[in-house]
């Protein structure tokens, strides 16, 4: 909360020693600032703060939404797998639990889970895989800026990228493949900075 209130209040991110998670990656703060600045017109107090759960328990259902169509993927032909794992998956009571409080943990899982999953389109999908490469760089991206645990994440996403391009397409294609991941990654980074540097500026100059 201190974190959205600091982007409300000075336009700007905090810096990583300026508080006890100022450090953390910055996409759920800069989403939900606008969203506490447009609850605090018409609620006050802890009322605009718990308005703010409205983020986290969006990022829960898309969750599950995301992790039923990862297993129509994974199970095409078994309707009783994709059901039994949209529950096991997407209704994990660790999900149902911190989606309904203000962080950014939700965010992070849904779009590390949407990594995950287009991870797989492209292992699986002979079909444009410079398209799905770009598809994993830029959830990749999303969930970089949402925190930095899909890092650990990351080389095995390379591994497949080219894997699963060299098999049908060649190295060289390959090598291609993973430029565009890498590419896509840095371009979801580089545009969200580039959007919220121009905010800040805006604002600075109206001030």
């Amino acid at each position: 909360i201190e974190y959205i209130k600091y982007i409300v209040e000075r336009h700007t991110l905090p810096f990583a020693n300026e508080g006890v998670s100022m450090f953390q990656s910055p996409l759920y703060y800069l989403v939900s600032a606008p969203a506490y600045t447009a609850a605090e017109r018409f609620l006050t107090g802890i009322s605009a703060v718990k308005a703010l759960k409205v983020i986290p328990i969006a990022s829960g259902v898309a969750l599950v939404e995301v992790t039923y169509r990862t297993l129509k993927a994974v199970y095409p032909d078994r309707a009783d797998l994709q059901a039994l794992g949209t529950v096991l998956g997407g209704l994990i009571p660790m999900n149902i639990y911190i989606s309904q409080h203000i962080g950014n943990e939700p965010m992070s899982g849904l779009f590390i889970a949407a990594s995950v999953m287009a991870a797989y389109k492209l292992l699986t999908s002979p079909g444009r895989p410079l398209r799905r490469a770009a598809t994993l760089g830029v959830f990749t991206g999303l969930a970089l800026l949402s925190k930095v645990s899909i890092a650990l994440l990351l080389p095995g996403f390379s591994v497949m990228a080219v894997y699963s391009i060299a098999r049908s397409e060649g190295f060289k294609k390959a090598a291609a493949g993973l430029g565009v991941y890498a590419g896509a990654t840095a371009w979801v980074l580089g545009t969200i900075a580039g959007i919220w540097r121009g905010i800040s500026r805006r604002k600075h100059d109206r001030g």
